[in-house]
């Protein structure tokens, strides 16, 4: 069975195979020009030491336009590599999952397979099992890869890791396995391929809109605090915004007229630092809600938990399918 599955698919493989070499040798040639430049450019020096989403803001420091000068010299190629990357699971989903029973049936090569010994379920098991270890072994291998590649921009950036959340640490992999449940429910389902690719296509990237777009940022309770003392790597989920002693809202128009009597009454000492001053003598907070850097790797295992969690789910309702309505 496994010899049948590898005859079958073998050109799949292939091409999977090929195109996870060609990303992979993309990264490690442009990760090793990217970590020499900031090394060579003094961006390494200014980023905190002690590795990714730690440290404090490089803004209004002699670091501000090293780390923005690296940061601008790479972001175009950081986002096309973002865009490519996060194309992958669906296009694993598509491509491979989605065709790989609807074909059987469409062809009707299933029929000989069922006439032999080997049962239906088995069938399916070996197919799907071979497939799942394939994918969370090359998830696993290109997401460390990732890690790597990105982490000189996540020490640069002040957004640090979260920036490439959909793309490095442990989602990627739950969303490789998700695309190829989602797929294969589809195929078994429909039993036409061009319709289940469509289905595939569809339903992967409105429940990564659902969960990354929407559920993320309440996986755990954002934190409320000084817009000015957040730390390097924080993930900022809201515009800065000012706040009373009592906990009531103060308008932007409010503070720039109690801003424009300050300066009025005191030009001489009128600059950034003292309006501050003067707004926290009022009562007055310059405040956000963020999600602090110690919470990556939480948030993390939260959604790739919540991907597994949906493909273990689809994986039995195909088995099921297979075995009741197949």
């Amino acid at each position: 069975m496994i010899w049948v599955t590898w005859a079958q698919h073998r050109r799949e493989a292939l091409v999977s195979g090929l195109v996870l070499t060609v990303a992979a040798a993309l990264l490690v040639i442009t990760g090793e020009i990217m970590l020499a430049d900031f090394k060579s450019s003094g961006a390494a020096s200014c980023a905190p030491a002690a590795g990714p989403a730690v440290g404090v803001f490089a803004t209004g420091t002699s670091c501000e336009p090293v780390l923005g000068a690296f940061f601008g010299r790479w972001f175009s190629l950081t986002q096309t590599a973002w865009l490519a990357l996060m194309t992958l699971p669906v296009l694993l989903g598509v491509f491979i999952a989605a065709p790989l029973i609807s074909r059987e049936f469409e062809q009707r090569t299933y029929l000989f397979a069922w006439s032999q010994s080997i049962t239906r379920l088995r069938w399916a098991v070996v197919k799907l099992g071979l497939f799942a270890a394939v994918v969370l072994i090359s998830a696993a291998a290109l997401t460390l890869l990732v890690i790597w590649w990105h982490a000189p921009l996540d020490r640069a950036f002040s957004g640090g890791p979260w920036a490439a959340f959909d793309i490095q640490g442990l989602a990627p992999i739950g969303y490789a396995v998700f695309a190829l449940s989602l797929g294969t429910l589809a195929g078994l389902v429909i039993r036409r391929t061009i319709p289940a690719m469509a289905l595939t296509l569809f339903g992967f990237v409105g429940i990564r809109v659902l969960i990354g777009a929407l559920l993320r940022p309440h996986f755990m309770t954002a934190v409320t605090g000084s817009a000015l003392d957040v730390k390097q790597g924080s993930w900022v989920l809201s515009a800065s915004y000012y706040m009373d002693a009592q906990g009531h809202h103060v308008s932007f128009e409010r503070v720039n007229q109690m801003v424009t009597v300050y300066a009025s009454t005191d030009p001489k000492t009128f600059n950034g630092s003292t309006v501050m001053d003067y707004l926290h003598q009022q009562g007055i907070s310059l405040l956000t809600d963020y999600q602090p850097p110690d919470r990556f790797w939480t948030f993390q295992l939260i959604e790739a938990a919540l991907f597994f969690g949906l493909a273990i789910s689809l994986i039995a309702a195909s088995l099921w399918w297979l075995q009741r309505r197949a």
